[in-house]
């Protein structure tokens, strides 16, 4: 810590203690100027000057002119302050002794001023000898006692009185360093917690900045008083909306607030912002008997229900992943005694049937529990790389076509630009237009060229790849449920690949979706984020 007989404060340190300096000089010269006065118009109070007026007169002018000149110094801030201030002392020692003794010596009174000069020392001297600074002034008064005695026989002299003004002289200075140093110590620290304070603040302001969800603090009258970042774009705001009321930042959200306050029930379902944004908020009271406010929380609608219903597809696989894994073994026993019924020499014709049934679907059942196993192990880390998506569409055209036994003239690739570039799991990417292919194959009319066409483009934002077949296109009654698990109008599928496919789009940051096209045919689209 700091300490005012260091020369070399701070500039807030230096600030604090030359001014209490200079006030005390300020004082020192208008006490001197009143007893000027009081000296010219002979209304002196009594004994001030009693004893020798000439004297008392001079000294009260000789120590003004020493005041001004202590100005200019303190102005100028030069010499140092340490010298300053002792400096200062010493003088009001030797002239409040000249006017103590020509106003007739210690029983006058006037040495109570260097009780005021001691204690103003003491205080600012940072714990600097302020005894031995009382012992001067103590020994100028003992001084002035002696002097009386040997030579001036007119003023009396009190030894014991002097004694005892310097017994108090010791304490003042004493008392008042320690108090001094008390309330330094307790400056630092307030200054130091205001620091912690004003880093803490900016810390939490820096990290509600950076929050995704917004923040909204409003007063009782619904005044805004903090908005973060992620409020204002979700509320579609661009202008400082700080000590406006909140009607004028959403309209919807201040009606939820007021029914949140009159019912006191939250509000944490969906309200569709000015910016048509799908949003929802819930309330916290600041402050405790006494409401200071209210704390508003607003998310996005969308990525909340979709972290809720990630959370909830996560533990269903694995729930039936473990299902699955319990259900292979007598599902591959069943299987194998059905081949062995199949082979008997014993078995009639007519139940052979029945174990071709069994097989049929056990094999279904084994490909079902390998789907959801492999589902199962969907949260291994996605692998991105960025490749040039012409040429890895030719290759993957390519093998579709050898795979499924239809000709290349019967897929129409078209690519804009020609060297577009995207990031993405390359075998996650394989998955989903396998899957998403084998469907459009599977439903195209044939006698319509080509019965596929994958289109890729480019925005500003996104890289699209789009499917189209020319089949009939999705029932609108299972629009809503296309992707999810175990939905399927296929006798022998599964209904996990356009759920397994979109699972792996989402984990490339990426989205699939259903587009049907103006003529009726199906559009499959995927989203990449750029």
């Amino acid at each position: 810590m700091a300490t005012l007989q260091n020369d070399h404060l701070d500039p807030v340190s230096l600030k604090t203690n030359w001014q209490p300096l200079l006030y005390f000089n300020l004082y020192r010269i208008g006490l001197l100027v009143i007893l000027i006065l009081l000296s010219s118009t002979n209304n002196l109070p009594i004994p001030l000057g009693s004893s020798n007026p000439e004297l008392f007169v001079r000294t009260l002018f000789l120590y003004l002119f020493a005041a001004l000149f202590i100005t200019f110094t303190l102005a100028i801030q030069r010499p140092t302050f340490r010298i300053q201030l002792h400096f200062q002392l010493i003088l009001d020692i030797i002239f409040i002794t000249l006017l103590m003794h020509s106003s007739g010596g210690v029983s006058s009174g006037v040495a109570m001023l260097l009780i005021i000069s001691v204690a103003n020392h003491s205080a600012l001297a940072s714990g600097q000898m302020p005894s031995l600074f009382a012992a001067l002034a103590t020994i100028a008064l003992l001084l002035e006692q002696t002097y009386n005695l040997l030579y001036e026989n007119g003023i009396e002299f009190n030894y014991p009185f002097a004694g005892l003004l310097g017994i108090v002289l010791f304490a003042t200075a004493l008392l008042t360093n320690a108090l001094a140093q008390r309330a330094r110590v307790s400056e630092e620290l307030a200054k130091q917690r205001g620091i912690d304070l004003a880093n803490m603040a900016e810390l939490t302001e820096y990290a509600i900045s950076q929050m995704k969800t917004g923040i909204i603090a409003v007063d009782p009258g619904r005044q805004i008083r903090m908005i973060n970042d992620a409020a204002q774009n979700l509320l579609g705001s661009s202008k400082n909306m700080i000590g406006r009321d909140l009607v004028q930042l959403s309209a919807e959200l201040s009606t939820a607030l007021e029914r949140w306050l009159r019912d006191g029930n939250q509000n944490i379902s969906p309200f569709i912002a000015a910016n048509n944004a799908p949003l929802q908020s819930h309330f916290t009271i600041i402050g405790g008997h006494k409401i200071e406010g209210v704390l508003i929380f607003v998310d996005d609608a969308d990525a909340a229900i979709k972290q809720a219903q990630q959370v909830k597809l996560a533990a269903l696989g694995r729930l039936t992943a473990g299902i699955a894994h319990e259900i292979r073994n007598p599902l591959g026993a069943i299987s194998h005694a059905s081949e062995l019924l199949s082979e008997s020499e014993s078995i009639v014709k007519n139940d052979l049937r029945l174990t071709e049934i069994i097989y049929d679907n056990c094999h279904r059942l084994n490909s079902i529990v390998e789907t959801i196993l492999q589902l199962g192990k969907r949260e291994q880390q996605v692998n991105s790389e960025s490749f040039n998506l012409l040429s890895w569409l030719n290759k993957f055209v390519e093998s579709l076509c050898e795979s499924q036994q239809i000709l290349n003239n019967e897929i129409e690739l078209s690519i804009t630009p020609k060297d577009l570039i995207i990031t993405f799991d390359s075998g996650h990417l394989h998955q989903i237009l396998w899957n998403i292919c084998q469907n459009g194959i599977r439903y195209a009319h044939p006698e319509k060229l080509p019965i596929l066409k994958i289109i890729a483009f480019q925005d500003e934002t996104s890289t699209y790849i789009d499917v189209i077949d020319t089949g009939d296109g999705v029932d609108d009654t299972l629009l809503s449920q296309i992707f999810e698990p175990f939905v399927t109008t296929e006798s022998k599928g599964t209904g996990l690949g356009l759920y397994i496919s979109k699972t792996l789009a989402n984990s490339n940051h990426a989205d699939l979706a259903y587009h049907p096209t103006k003529n009726g045919d199906s559009c499959f689209r995927i989203k990449i984020n750029n």
